[in-house]
This record gives C-alpha cells, sequence and structure tokens, in this order.
C-alpha cells in the first residue's frame, strides 16, 4: 500500500486503483492536540517529581532528627571518609538531602530547580532530563570526594548544587540571550551571568570557598 499527500489529499493507491481523502488541518501532524498540554503537570513530570521528591525527603530529614541515632541526614550526605570506608552510595545520594537548618536555601533550590527543570525538560523529555539531573549529580559527588581524598579536612556535602548548576549551564547554551532580573533590579542575559558564576565559584574553589562538586 502507498500513500502519497497532494494539496491536502491523501491518494491511497491500491491495486492501481486511488482513492482521494480529504485532510482536515488539524488532521495534521503539527497541528495535533499535545497530550501533555491537557494535563497542567504533563510537561513537566520530572521536574515535578524532583520537587515533590525533596519536599518529601527534607519533611523526613526533620522527622529523624534527634531520636538518638543517626537520621536520614547522616544516612545520606557526603563523608569522604564514610565513602572510602566502602559506603559508596553517599556519592550519589547527598544530592537527594539539604541542610535542615537552613529552609530558604532549600526554597530557592527547588524554586530554581522548577523555574529551569520545566523549560530543559521540554527540549529534552522527562527520561532524557532526568537522567542528566542523575548523572551530573553522580559526577558532582565523585568529583568532590577525589578532592576530599586529596584535600583532608573537607565539610560533609549534602543539596543538588553541583546538578542545579549544570541545569543552568545547559539552559543558557539553548537560551544564552534570554534576560534574568538580578535582585529585580538588574536585567544580565544568561550567558553572561553563567559566566560570572563560574569565575566566582574557580576563584571560590582556588580559595577554599566554593565546593567542588558544583565546580564540576
Amino acid at each position: 500500500m502507498h500513500f502519497s499527500i497532494v494539496f491536502g489529499y491523501v491518494r491511497r493507491r491500491r491495486d492501481g486503483h486511488c482513492v482521494g481523502v480529504r485532510m482536515g488541518i488539524y488532521d495534521r501532524d503539527y497541528y495535533r492536540e499535545d497530550s501533555r498540554w491537557s494535563n497542567p503537570f504533563g510537561r513537566a513530570q520530572a521536574t515535578v517529581f524532583l520537587i515533590l521528591l525533596y519536599v518529601a525527603i527534607y519533611i523526613l530529614q526533620i522527622a529523624t532528627r534527634g531520636l538518638g541515632k543517626p537520621g536520614l541526614t547522616e544516612l545520606l550526605q557526603l563523608e569522604i571518609a564514610a565513602v572510602l570506608r566502602g559506603e559508596v552510595w553517599r556519592a550519589f545520594t547527598y544530592t537527594l538531602v539539604h541542610d535542615q537548618a537552613n529552609f530558604f536555601h532549600v526554597l530557592f533550590t527547588l524554586l530554581f530547580l522548577g523555574w529551569l527543570g520545566h523549560q530543559l525538560e521540554d527540549l529534552y523529555g522527562p527520561k532524557e532530563f532526568l537522567a542528566f539531573f542523575c548523572l551530573t549529580s553522580l559526577l558532582g559527588g565523585l568529583a568532590y570526594t577525589v578532592v576530599g581524598a586529596l584535600v583532608p579536612q573537607l565539610p560533609t556535602l549534602v543539596g543538588p548544587a553541583g546538578a542545579v548548576t549544570s541545569l543552568f549551564v545547559l539552559f543558557a547554551l539553548h537560551f544564552p540571550t534570554r534576560t534574568i532580573w538580578l535582585f529585580f533590579l538588574i536585567p544580565v542575559p544568561v550567558w553572561l551571568l553563567v559566566i560570572g558564576y563560574a569565575v566566582v565559584d574557580v576563584f571560590g574553589l582556588v580559595g577554599g570557598a566554593a565546593s567542588p562538586a558544583t565546580s564540576a
């Protein structure tokens, strides 16, 4: 069976006969409704999943704090000595927990994740977006572990700073001319903000103030 499209008609050729079927404009692929549009969360499934996961884990962190035994934070945070002893899961699970004493850091991290995430997920799809987030989290944890093995007394690491920074860089590659209002006052193009952030972070790493997980 062979199909050809000529001036809005589909000609179906079967046994030498042609049958003309009129195509409506909404029958064409680029006018078909994307099922994600009918679901307000459909276009950011992985992003919404991550935000809800972080909220749930943060609540569990608080609930398991001060119970006389290691809580969820202590079990998942990245401690260099613990990783070198064989608790290798910490090289990834650190990204799931936050500093319990800094609620606003959690809040702004999730707001930033939501703002970047839904736009990048729309480009790559939920599976690829989630894979990128997990991969950069793991690479950040491994980088921190390697540096920590060489530089003694690095503090424990928590939070998805490395992964969110990677999302920011990826966002800048796709939308370099987008403008962000820094402190709600100063318009700054995304590409310039990323470069400035990277420079500050590299100098901070050299001076011992930045996280290798973020710089990675």
